[in-house]
């Protein structure tokens, strides 16, 4: 028979946990949580507090106990577990990892509609204002050609959200993607007979991955044949283009390389717009680039919608046509002749105010007559 004191004990043994130290685990478990969430109202209030802090300084009205809200101390940073702290650091950046890559994604890689989020991706900001930050975008699209094709602009009419530019050489590729606000953006690869250096690739690499992150497409096509340097600037440009995406790879859907590794036929410089140069300093002729340019439209189709080129009118019609408008303007602001008004077929119709005098043979009176202000004259 079992005494009143042996079942008081198992009683208790079975109130009490298996192990005797699981009362003081779960005190440190929740200080730590306790502690952690100290840490993380701190980090948030971190920049207000050192936007404050700046303010008073700037203004001089800093007082003495401004120093101790600057931020965290380092005994609070050392009264915590360092896994503990490695463990919240990673699972916040973890999270603004997530979202940052959501919503930049969404931003960036849609068909140019209207685009309508799901959610904010946790960022805390109003769905309607993300929207219409989205939608307020600049649709234009810059193809950037090299200087050897800078009839384009003159043979073919400007176009509404589509701006060309050219380039001298790859750094002005660099400093136009960094000033461009356009959605897309297409390169064409340079017409030289001496390829650009190494650096300058490395730099356009950098220029198109940083391009990328700012929401530009980017979409890269081989140039017309004919160059001592052809081959060797296709294969550096596939280069670029490949070390770009692997910068980003959370952005490389932004960087297109349609320049495949074997040349093939259907690429546009070796359509019909293959015509070679007869020096490497001429300038492609109008015809020329009106058709590697419509090449250029139908192959990158799949990428991207271009409207389609109209040609501009031949010079000598344009300036018969100016001389038409500027006539028909002078007429109108003349306005109708009236009855007092004497019209001659020439000049040599016109009766002249003085007998007509050799040029020899004016002298003083001519002078006089110049000099008074002759109605005549």
């Amino acid at each position: 028979m079992a005494s009143p004191q042996s079942s008081v004990d198992s009683e208790r043994l079975l109130r009490t946990p298996e192990h005797a130290e699981w009362p003081e685990q779960m005190e440190t478990d929740s200080r730590a949580e306790s502690a952690i969430e100290q840490l993380r109202q701190n980090v948030e209030n971190l920049g207000s507090n050192s936007v404050r802090s700046s303010d008073k300084e700037r203004h001089g009205q800093l007082d003495g106990n401004v120093a101790s809200d600057k931020g965290l101390s380092a005994a609070d940073l050392d009264a915590i577990d360092p896994r503990i702290l490695k463990e919240y650091a990673e699972r916040r950046l973890k999270e603004r990892t997530q979202n940052s890559c959501y919503i930049g994604h969404s931003l960036t890689l849609h068909d140019g509609s209207l685009l309508s989020l799901p959610h904010d991706g946790g960022t805390g900001c109003p769905i309607n204002e993300l929207n219409d930050l989205n939608n307020e975008g600049s649709d234009a699209d810059a193809p950037t050609a090299p200087r050897w094709i800078s009839r384009c602009q003159f043979g073919v009419q400007a176009q509404r959200n589509v701006d060309r530019r050219i380039y001298w050489k790859l750094s002005d590729i660099i400093s136009q993607l960094e000033t461009t606000g356009a959605r897309s953006c297409v390169i064409v690869g340079p017409t030289t007979d001496v390829g650009p250096a190494k650096r300058d690739w490395c730099r356009l690499a950098s220029a198109l991955a940083a391009a990328a992150r700012n929401g530009t497409r980017t979409i890269v096509v081989a140039p017309p044949r004919g160059d001592a340097a052809y081959a060797q600037n296709r294969l550096e440009l596939n280069k670029a283009t490949e070390l770009a995406k692997k910068s980003v790879p959370l952005m490389s859907r932004n960087i297109v390389s349609l320049i495949p590794p074997m040349e093939s036929s259907s690429e546009p410089s070796h359509g019909p717009s293959a015509h070679p140069r007869e020096s490497p300093t001429d300038a492609y002729s109008v015809d020329t680039m009106v058709e590697y340019l419509t090449a250029m439209l139908d192959y990158i189709k799949a990428e991207m919608q271009l409207p389609r080129l109209v040609r501009t009118s031949r010079r000598a019609q344009r300036v018969r046509k100016y001389f038409q408008e500027r006539n028909a303007r002078y007429r109108g602001a003349r306005g109708a002749h009236t009855s007092q008004d004497t019209h001659y077929a020439s000049s040599s119709h016109r009766p002249a105010p003085y007998p007509a005098a050799s040029r020899g043979s004016r002298g003083a009176s001519y002078r006089r007559r110049r000099f008074y202000g002759h109605p005549s004259y």
